[in-house]
């Protein structure tokens, strides 16, 4: 099942869990700080620009910091970091009209840039003219000219000017018809590696590279394709077959598209993070004889990541995955393996965090939230009964579809039987929007017990507590009230859902 990615948090002043910047930083300024100041020319006194910064696993770790206009009508962040090199985005917090009834989130943020890379040490000037109103609920990034200078400048000027390359297409279509891979974005890199090349000499080694893997891996989303090529083969069984056996022989020039940048760098790649193990998810089924796509049910992933990688390339990867995926029913098992294999400082730190927050046999976080009806509850209230929990928001399409497909028919199925408790969990921010949803049941039903994070949106404490960040997010608890799976993809199948928790009504 997709998810939908929320990396934001809801903020409604630059005092609340956020880092309030100003341009009265120290002056002691070392290399272990990002610089960016931003001039845009219809910025008004009110506006609160933000600073996503992201370090070693986006887009799902960020950290925020807000700016408001200084007497220069500069929006100066001056970040101290602790790694060496991230991603960051610019965006704007702007209300969501009272008539939008699409999002339950009260506040939207519109991106002012794309995400760019950037390294320690960095010192650069924006500076931001509009060129055209705005026609995009989400972005402005588009509605602005952006020019750049200063120290790490040309940086992001290339990622620019590389930008619109990156969706390019070539003619040549995926497959022939002996179903030789072809690459349909290798026309796109050829133009790209060019002109990365001419300016080599003005990048960092690190720069270069990383540029490089992020156009090289950008194309992280051709396997889908590959699910509904082979699906459209699957009426002829002979063809079948024959796709899939070349498919086989063709699994490490897919898996590796380029060879020439090193390890290390990879590394630093979101799109090379993305790429492996949508890759690794894809082949590891081939293997099976079919073709699905990574977060279900395979273990293998995981086997394979840790068989094909090494050093710190095969840490972030066994990470990123077990960060970002479904995962198998024996999640316990696959994570203490990971705790042995990696080595990795911040990975060992995010693995060993799922483990105590998320791992079987964990008790639950003690919440209190309340319904509709301003009840409160608590663990305690669900006191010798298995719990399911849907965490979900107003607008999210895979929630609505995972409420349909999944959960109804389970609540239906157990609906008399009080062993057993349905309850979700909406980050809405709007109060009224969400008691519009659970009036409308296209996210849940009345045989669940829905609970409100009284606004807090993805500032909850229980959310925050396990980091979630995509939705729809569910998790099944024992009668103890312990952890029995959490975020696994048995808990996304009806049939596999219904066993689940079968199992735990009568143990």
């Amino acid at each position: 099942m997709l998810k939908y990615y929320k990396y934001l948090v809801i903020l409604f002043t630059c005092s609340v869990s956020v880092v309030a910047v100003n341009s009265q930083v120290s002056n002691h300024i070392k290399d272990n700080t990002l610089r960016v100041s931003i001039s845009i020319d219809d910025a008004k006194p009110s506006d609160t620009l933000f600073l996503n910064l992201y370090s070693y696993f986006y887009p799902l770790e960020d950290r925020i910091v807000c700016a408001t206009l200084d007497e220069n009508r500069l929006y100066k962040f001056n970040v101290p970091v602790n790694s060496t090199y991230g991603y960051w985005e610019i965006k704007k917090l702007v209300p969501i009209p009272a008539n939008d009834t699409d999002h339950g989130m009260g506040n939207r943020f519109r991106g002012l840039s794309s995400t760019y890379y950037w390294e320690a040490g960095d010192d650069i000037k924006i500076v931001m003219n509009r060129k055209q109103e705005s026609k995009d609920a989400w972005t402005e990034k588009e509605d602005y000219n952006f020019f750049v200078s200063g120290k790490g400048s040309l940086k992001y000027d290339l990622q620019k000017r590389i930008e619109p390359l990156l969706n390019g297409i070539d003619k040549d279509p995926m497959f022939n018809s002996k179903f030789e891979y072809h690459n349909i974005h290798s026309g796109s890199y050829a133009r790209i590696l060019a002109i990365l090349d001419s300016n080599r000499a003005g990048l960092t080694v690190s720069g270069y590279n990383v540029l490089k893997a992020n156009a090289a891996f950008w194309n992280n989303g051709q396997f889908y394709a590959f699910d509904f090529f082979y699906n459209k083969q699957r009426k002829y069984p002979a063809k079948a077959k024959e796709f899939l056996n070349a498919l086989k022989k063709q699994v490490n020039s897919i898996l590796y598209p380029v060879r020439d940048i090193p390890g290390q760098y990879i590394c630093r790649s979101w799109a090379a993070c993305f790429y492996f193990t949508n890759a690794i998810g894809a082949v590891c089924n081939i293997e099976q004889n079919k073709i699905v796509l990574l977060g279900l049910a395979n273990d293998s992933v995981y086997s394979v990541l840790k068989r094909r990688f090494k050093g710190k390339l095969r840490d972030q990867l066994i990470t990123f995955y077990l960060l970002i995926s479904q995962r198998p029913a024996d999640t316990d098992r696959i994570i203490g393996d990971a705790l042995r294999t990696v080595k990795t400082d911040y990975c060992l730190q995010k693995l060993k965090s799922i483990a105590d927050t998320q791992s079987p046999g964990k008790k639950v976080f003690e919440f209190s939230l309340a319904d509709s009806t301003g009840q409160l509850y608590s663990p305690g209230n669900f006191k010798s009964r298995v719990v399911f929990v849907d965490f979900w928001y107003t607008g999210c399409g895979a929630c609505s579809q995972f409420y349909k497909t999944v959960i109804s028919g389970i609540e239906n199925k157990y609906k008399d039987n009080k062993n057993i408790v349905f309850v979700t969990v909406s980050i809405d921010v709007k109060d009224y929007l969400w008691k519009r949803s659970l009036r409308g049941g296209q996210y849940t039903g009345t045989e669940s017990i829905n609970l409100f994070t009284n606004g807090q949106g993805d500032m909850s404490p229980l959310i925050e507590y396990y980091n979630i960040k995509g939705y729809p997010m569910a998790m099944l608890l024992d009668k103890e009230g312990r952890i029995f799976r959490f975020n696994t993809a048995d808990l996304y199948e009806q049939t596999s859902l219904d066993n689940a928790i079968n199992h735990l009504l009568n143990n």
